[in-house]
């Protein structure tokens, strides 16, 4: 069963796909699913015996259990009205495909922290979807993350201790000999029937290491079978004398197969053989082509190295980027010693350093999103090989920056909590580091609604950087506004308070009074009074911060608007309706102006003027602009996500109040 290249890059919008598609399968390759008809049946049979199933696929490495999930979709997926492919290896990443999941299928956008509430949500409401859980690693890793309602999931690992009293375990068998000599016989078919059958019974019936030794004997002019067994006893005697083990998860044949291929690279093309241990350190999955051009080692032919690489079956590429197999990964870093590793990373770490655009440019946000899978996992083997690399470190803290910026605070979180782990390791004085990753931690975690990690986190920073530096320096004063910003949102009004106010004054002595900090500190220390029902001193604060940048920025910025927004929330506090509703039409002259009408914060504009115009008893003008601002935030962020819900509810009470309804009616 032959299949074709039909791989969607995760990080980007499918929008030529079907909606029935909403992540597709990797490509089959040549040879697809051979000898797995009766599998595939079986496989069919047991998921669709009851009206939802989960079932979970395991086995080693090489047996093809990836392999025949790709094959079930391609043959059974006509019978779902919804098929999705999880990679979930790295269950960090699993947000990230489902907002490209949502996204394929509604046509919207929902922010990383709301995405699985709102796939679940999605799925709930119908029962015609089949999601496979690609390569995961135990149950816990991915529970959070797999529906519960009338559909069905397949789940590939290699755990095979894999059970649940919920979930059915299916364990892969090994071809048969006779499937593996018809294999053989279809792809060599001149030689000895004799010799495909030897080979046959060494390879032990796993696909993967029939695949690629068919590669490698058809990629070499005069390899042969025989030549080929003489190559994999050579192997598996070397390792026997150093008391080698296969890489864990792996049976010998596989490990036999690959590692012939690698010392033929290593002979014929060195470029190629470097680049594919440079690979084994990153994400298996969407490594683009940008990431790899001028890599130490790799030479200027990247399209040689990689057609050398394809054609022995070792990575798979696409338009824009390539995946490679876990296995050759496995082995490559099975096959080098600890100050290679330690190297490779170092070149990675100066590599990606030397391409990262400036974190905090909006327009970097497509590099760091395609970036973030690989720097995590950079981070993960410089972790585990206690390679204390400031490179990485630093690289993570920058990803996780822009993720902040882009709302993926989940995965922002994990990678500075990586980031840390490598800044503790290293030498001398980490504390001013330490706390500024610390800070944007607890930033990331508030983001993600996690307030008390956020609060701890911005707590720990403000410790460390109070040893670190002076009183009035910088970080100090932007964590005490991220704190006070934070206990604003936990109900601990006086603390925020408090915060803003220290802000404010650090920011005062170090820059004077007339900064964009020092305004800044104004606006929060306004918004915090204004929860806690102090409408007039918040107008104070918020006056002075309108001052302030008025002189510095000019009465056009965005930055006045967002502080003319805060200031109408704090006129309807103050039942100042009118004068509400004039602040909010400045504010919203410049949002547009600025960004256009399809922006978050011409949305939230809209509905503070929707409330003012309610206020006044105008509540036809109230909904007509409520409703345009609802429409915007459902564009941007789904039917689900919290901003949303609120927006909703207030066009609701608008509603019953223009029909002449109380709250208690509804």
């Amino acid at each position: 069963m032959a299949g074709h290249d039909n791989t969607i890059h995760l990080n980007h919008p499918a929008p030529a796909l079907t909606r029935r598609i909403a992540l597709a399968a990797p490509g089959l390759g040549e040879w697809g699913a051979v000898g797995r008809a009766r599998d595939l049946e079986d496989l069919h049979a047991a998921l669709t015996r009851e009206k939802r199933a989960t079932l979970a696929l395991t086995g080693l490495g090489g047996l093809g259990k990836t392999t025949l999930a790709a094959a079930y979709t391609e043959a059974y997926g006509r019978h779902y009205g919804l098929v999705a492919w999880i990679q979930a290896e790295s269950p960090d990443l699993i947000p990230a495909q489902f907002q490209n999941l949502l996204r394929n299928v509604t046509g919207q956008e929902v922010p990383e922290a709301a995405t699985t509430a709102a796939l679940k949500a999605l799925l709930g409401e119908r029962d015609d979807w089949f999601l496979v859980f690609d390569n995961a690693s135990s149950p816990g890793e991915i529970h959070g993350y797999v529906p519960a309602g009338d559909g069905r999931v397949l789940i590939t690992t290699r755990n095979e201790t894999w059970w649940n009293a919920h979930r059915r375990v299916i364990r892969l068998s090994p071809l048969s000999p006779a499937n593996v000599r018809g294999w053989l016989r279809e792809a060599l078919p001149s030689e000895p029937e004799t010799s495909r059958a030897r080979l046959a019974e060494r390879l032990g019936g796993l696909p993967l290491a029939v695949a690629q030794a068919i590669a490698y004997i058809t990629s070499r002019p005069g390899e042969t079978i025989d030549g080929y067994l003489e190559r994999m006893a050579d192997k598996e005697g070397q390792r026997v004398l150093l008391a080698r083990k296969p890489p864990p998860g792996y049976p010998s044949p596989v490990a036999t197969t690959w590692d012939i291929a690698l010392s033929g690279l290593r002979t014929g093309q060195p470029e190629a053989a470097e680049l594919l241990a440079l690979l084994a350190y990153v994400s298996p999955d969407d490594i683009p082509f940008a990431l790899l051009r001028g890599l130490e080692g790799v030479g200027d032919d990247l399209a040689g190295a990689l057609d050398g690489l394809q054609s022995l079956g070792m990575v798979r590429c696409s338009t824009n980027s390539l995946g490679v197999h876990r296995l050759v990964q496995d082995i490559s870093r099975w096959a080098a010693g600890e100050d290679e590793e330690k190297h490779r990373l170092d070149v990675w770490g100066t590599h990606l350093t030397a391409l990262a655009p400036e974190h905090e440019d909006h327009g970097g946000f497509a590099w760091y999103t395609a970036a973030a899978p690989h720097v995590l996992r950079l981070c993960g083997h410089a972790s585990r090989l206690r390679h204390a690399t400031g490179d990485l470190a630093d690289l993570a803290h920058r990803t996780g920056i822009s993720l902040n910026d882009q709302a993926a605070h989940r995965l922002a979180a994990t990678l500075f909590e990586r980031s840390l782990e490598l800044r503790y390791a290293l030498s001398g004085d980490v504390r001013l580091p330490v706390g500024r990753t610390l800070g944007q931690l607890g930033v990331a975690h508030r983001g993600a609604g996690r307030l008390r990690e956020a609060t701890e986190a911005l707590e720990e920073s403000l410790a460390v950087l109070r040893e670190a530096v002076s009183e009035t320096h910088p970080d100090v004063a932007r964590t005490l506004n991220n704190l006070g910003r934070t206990h604003t949102r936990t109900g601990r009004y006086e603390e925020a308070i408090a915060c803003h106010l220290g802000a404010r004054d650090r920011y005062r002595e170090l820059h004077g009074p007339d900064h964009r900090e020092v305004a800044s500190s104004y606006v929060n220390l306004g918004v915090a009074r204004l929860t806690n029902r102090e409408p007039a001193e918040a107008l104070r604060d918020l006056d002075e911060a309108l001052a302030i940048f008025t002189r510095v920025l000019g009465p056009r910025h965005p930055q006045t608007a967002w502080t003319l927004g805060n200031t109408g929330l704090a006129l309807l506090a103050a039942g100042r309706h009118a004068d509400a509703l004039r602040t909010y039409r400045r504010a919203l002259e410049i949002f547009e102006e600025a960004y256009g009408p399809a922006h978050r914060d011409v949305a939230l504009t809209l509905g503070g003027m929707g409330r003012a115009y309610a206020g006044l008893g105008h509540f036809d003008e109230a909904t007509a602009f409520q409703e345009k601002g609802v429409a915007v935030l459902e564009t941007i962020y789904g039917l689900q996500h919290d901003v949303v819900v609120r927006a909703r509810a207030e066009l609701d009470e608008t509603r019953r109040a223009r029909r002449g309804e109380s709250s208690e009616d509804g």
